[in-house]
C-alpha cells in the first residue's frame, strides 16, 4: 500500500494544544468517573478560583484579566464542569458500565450561555468538549445558519431516496446517512490521493453533466442518451481517479424546466459554498480558544492542493430521513464509538440544525450527557472520548468539521 506525504506542519498534536485558555467564573467540581458509579456535582463556586475548589491551597489562586470582549463573556456568562480525570492519551483506566444507563445530564438551562467540560491534569485545565450556544444570533449568522437549514432540510426530503441508496449497507444498524466531503469536494482535484466515495461520484456528475452539454442537445433530452456511452467515455479519461466506482443508480439526471439535476451537482451547487462559509466559523472558534492548535494545524502544505475550507480539510454531511413508527430515529452514530480516525489532541466540531426533540450526546465513559438544540456549535475531542446520540424525534441535521490524522501525518 503507497503512503502518501500529505502535509507539513510545524509539530505533533499534543495535549498542550487542548489547554484552556481562560476559565468562567461559574465552576463545578464533578466526582472521579473513575471511582464512582455515577457522576454528580462535589463542590462548585462563583469566583474562579480554581485551586480552592480543587482543595490546593498551596498554589496562589490564578487571575484571569482579559480586554477582549469575547474572552470576558466567557469569565462572567459561562460555565466550567471539571473532572478530576488525571490521565493523558486515551481514557484506558476507566471501568466502561454499558448497562448503567444513568448519566449527569448537562441541560440547556433556557439560556444562552456556553459551557465547557474541563479534565485535570497535573494541575492543569485542559478542554474536553465546549458547547456554545448563541453563535448564531446576530443578523449575519442567522443568515447563513437558516441557509444551511433550508438546503439541508430541501436536500433530505428532495433526494430521500437517493441518500439511502448511496448509504446502502445492509449490516448498517446505526440509520446513519451521511455524505463525506474535503478538500477534493471544494475544489475538484480528482488526483487528491484521499477523496472520498462521495468526492468522486460529484466529479463523475460533473463530467456527466459537461459531457450533456457537448451534445448540442437545446431540449436536454437526456434519454436520448445512453449512460453506457458517457461512462465508456468516462473510463478512458485519465483526468479522473481509475478507482472511480461507477454505478448508474447515483447518477439519475431529472430533467426539470429545461435544467438537469442530480443529487451530487446539487450538493456542489448549493450547499457546498454554504458548508466553506461555515468551516470559517469553526475556525475561528478554534482560533479563538486554542491558538496553538489553529495555528499548528493552519495554512499547511496538501500536496500542493488549494481549498477554499478554512483550517479543518475533511466534513461528513449527516441526514435525517428515515423514521419509525414513533416518528423517532437513532440519528448520526449511535453506537458507542471513538473516532480513532480522527488527530487525538485536537477537537472535531458539530455544528447541529433542525427541529427535534432529543438527540443528546452521551459521552458514555465519562458518565455525562449533554442536551443539544438546533444552532448548538460542539467541539468535541472525538479520538478519545467514547461518544454517541439519543434517539431524535423531529427533524434532526449536522455538520461535522475534522482533522483526519492521515491527511496531517499523525500516527
Amino acid at each position: 500500500m503507497t503512503t502518501y506525504a500529505i502535509s507539513f506542519k510545524k509539530e505533533e498534536s499534543k495535549l498542550e494544544f487542548t489547554k484552556a485558555k481562560i476559565i468562567p467564573k461559574n465552576l463545578y467540581l464533578l466526582s472521579d468517573p473513575e471511582n464512582n458509579d455515577e457522576m454528580k456535582i462535589e463542590k462548585f463556586c462563583i469566583d474562579g478560583n480554581i485551586f480552592n475548589l480543587m482543595d490546593l491551597m498551596d498554589f496562589d489562586t490564578p487571575t484571569f484579566i482579559s480586554t477582549n470582549k469575547w474572552e470576558k463573556k466567557i469569565i462572567n456568562s459561562d460555565k466550567g464542569y471539571i473532572i478530576p480525570l488525571n490521565v493523558d492519551g486515551n481514557i484506558k483506566t476507566l471501568v466502561k458500565k454499558k448497562n448503567n444507563k444513568k448519566f449527569f445530564r448537562i441541560d440547556k438551562s433556557n439560556n444562552h450561555n456556553n459551557y465547557y467540560i474541563y479534565q485535570w491534569i497535573n494541575n492543569e485545565l485542559y478542554v474536553l468538549v465546549s458547547v456554545v450556544k448563541n453563535y448564531f444570533l446576530t443578523e449575519k449568522s442567522k443568515e447563513l445558519y437558516y441557509n444551511l437549514n433550508d438546503q439541508l432540510q430541501y436536500i433530505s426530503e428532495r433526494f430521500k431516496n437517493t441518500i439511502i441508496k448511496v448509504n446502502e449497507n445492509k449490516y448498517n444498524k446505526r440509520n446513519t446517512y451521511s455524505i463525506y466531503g474535503g478538500c477534493s469536494t471544494m475544489q475538484g482535484h480528482p488526483n487528491y490521493p484521499y477523496p472520498t466515495k462521495s468526492e468522486r461520484y460529484c466529479h463523475v456528475a460533473e463530467y456527466i453533466f459537461n459531457y450533456i452539454l457537448k451534445k448540442e442537445d437545446n431540449d436536454f433530452k437526456f434519454e436520448m442518451i445512453h449512460l453506457n456511452e458517457i461512462f465508456a467515455d468516462f473510463k478512458y479519461n485519465k483526468k479522473f481517479n481509475e478507482k472511480v466506482e461507477i454505478k448508474k443508480d447515483y447518477f439519475t439526471f431529472v430533467l426539470k424546466d429545461k435544467e438537469i439535476y442530480n443529487f451530487y451537482l446539487y450538493l456542489k451547487d448549493h450547499l457546498f459554498h454554504l458548508i466553506t462559509k461555515l468551516s470559517f466559523t469553526v475556525s475561528s472558534l478554534i482560533q479563538n480558544q486554542f491558538p496553538k492548535l489553529y495555528e499548528n494545524f493552519n495554512d499547511i502544505n496538501l500536496s500542493n492542493i488549494e481549498t477554499s475550507l478554512s483550517l479543518f480539510k475533511s466534513f461528513v454531511i449527516n441526514f435525517n430521513v428515515e423514521k419509525d413508527d414513533n416518528n423517532s430515529i437513532r440519528q448520526g452514530a449511535v453506537d458507542v464509538h471513538k473516532d480513532n480516525n480522527d488527530v487525538l489532541y485536537a477537537f472535531c466540531v458539530i455544528v447541529v440544525f433542525g427541529n427535534f426533540e432529543g438527540g443528546d450526546l452521551i459521552l458514555s465513559e465519562i458518565g455525562i450527557s449533554l442536551e443539544i438544540e438546533d444552532g448548538y456549535i460542539v467541539l468535541l475531542r472525538s479520538a478519545l472520548l467514547e461518544h454517541f446520540n439519543s434517539k431524535v424525534k423531529g427533524s434532526r441535521w449536522s455538520i461535522v468539521f475534522y482533522l483526519r490524522k492521515d491527511i496531517f501525518n499523525e500516527k
